[in-house]
């Protein structure tokens, strides 16, 4: 099994047209952060791509959706500004992956479904597949 996983997209740290709550944050030096994202809300990123779900103190976080501008998705666990945790990407062609990321790399067993094939166990180690069944 050869697969093409998305990158996670540089367009997360840019800004974009944003829809949701904003908040000020009390620093611990006293200063103060004003208007950063946080609570639910929606972002139109400049390249076309779409993210829906949890900021906090303006970094994704929690759970939300990510659609890239090409067409694929993930839908799952955030920490950081990075996918980690369970959740399922959804290829371009319609390939579907549920498995687990750490630090933006899926890793350990997935289950693949490719359109027009039976589902398959796989296992990846830093978006590499090392083993499919």
């Amino acid at each position: 099994m050869n697969l093409v996983l998305p990158q996670a997209s540089k367009s997360l740290l840019e800004d974009g047209n944003y829809e949701g709550k904003r908040a000020t944050f009390i620093l611990s030096d006293g200063s103060r952060r004003a208007d950063v994202r946080h609570g639910d809300g929606r972002c139109v990123y400049s390249d076309g791509s779409v993210y829906e779900g949890r900021w906090d103190d303006g970094v994704i976080a929690g759970t939300g959706t990510y659609h890239w501008a090409d067409g694929a998705s993930y839908v799952g666990s955030w920490r950081k500004g990075k996918l980690d945790g369970q959740g399922v990407m959804t290829l371009r062609d319609g390939t579907k992956i549920t498995g687990t990321w750490v630090s933006d790399e899926l890793e350990g067993y997935a289950i693949c479904a490719v359109p027009g094939s039976p589902e398959e166990q796989v296992k990846f180690h830093r978006n590499q597949v090392i083993h499919s069944s």
